[in-house]
């Protein structure tokens, strides 16, 4: 039986919604002996915690510099405008587009060290 319909069954409303950024941010070691954490920040990291926000249940959103380097790999979207809470670029908003399929070919550029 499928999580979703399994949670279902006990009244819960099980969704997923991804937000996906790309950019610079800084990973690693935060905090002081007996209290570390592995974490990553910067405004890529904030943005992308933005847009999951912003997603429904079985969304994926993304921003332009992100769909840029993906179209290529069969992305097929929808786009939408809006204010992002906590990221304003410009006055306008932040332009992000909702994923609705990839292609399953690989796209070599998203390898490890690419």
């Amino acid at each position: 039986m499928p999580l979703r319909t399994a949670w279902k069954k006990r009244s819960y409303d099980l969704d997923l919604g991804i937000g996906i950024a790309q950019g610079y941010a800084t990973l690693g070691a935060i905090g002081f002996e007996g209290r570390w954490d592995y974490a990553c920040i910067g405004s890529v990291t904030n943005l992308a915690a933005r847009l999951c926000s912003e997603a429904k249940g079985g969304q994926t959103l993304t921003n332009q510099k992100t769909l840029s380097r993906i179209e290529d790999g069969g992305a097929d979207r929808a786009s939408g405008r809006g204010q992002v809470e906590g990221h304003r670029p410009s006055d306008a908003g932040v332009q992000h587009h909702r994923l609705q399929s990839l292609s399953r070919q690989r796209d070599a550029r998203f390898t490890m060290g690419a």
